[in-house]
């Protein structure tokens, strides 16, 4: 996933809830092996970071 991409993400969840961390979610979804994992580990991890 892009920078831009984790961040329109990021602001697209704060609108749902204006709460929500933006600044740690882009460091908790930022781990060097975001980009070899799958599309299911992607998405699990992105899950996880998000709650």
């Amino acid at each position: 996933m892009s920078e831009k991409k984790k961040i329109k993400l990021a602001c697209s969840l704060i609108q749902l809830n204006p709460e929500f961390n933006k600044k740690r979610f882009i460091e908790l979804i930022n781990v060097e092996e975001f980009t070899a994992m799958e599309l299911k580990q992607r998405m699990h991890h992105t899950t996880l970071v998000i709650h």
